[in-house]
């Protein structure tokens, strides 16, 4: 049978591990935690945070969706400012 502490760090990613993805600094990553944007867990024995990769990957799905509307968007209104 697994332990709790084996199941907890199997699904979960570091800090560091979401910056070097994300190409962030790791206090970028601690802001979008402390702001609610990012879900994060700390370890029962109190250290540094860690994140579920299910949320990381809501996270990432939320963010690339609405990178890609807002692309969409600035596209419609560059053809529609030009010609007549």
């Amino acid at each position: 049978m697994p332990k709790y502490k084996d199941t907890f760090f199997q699904d979960t990613l570091k800090i560091s591990q979401i910056a070097q993805i994300c190409q962030v600094h790791p206090v970028t990553v601690r802001r979008w935690i402390h702001k609610g944007y990012l879900p994060a867990l700390q370890p029962p024995s109190g250290k540094p945070f860690r994140v579920a990769r299910k949320d990381f990957n809501a996270f990432l799905d939320r963010y690339t969706t609405r990178e890609k509307e807002g692309a969409y968007e600035e596209e419609d209104q560059e053809e529609g400012s030009g010609a007549v």
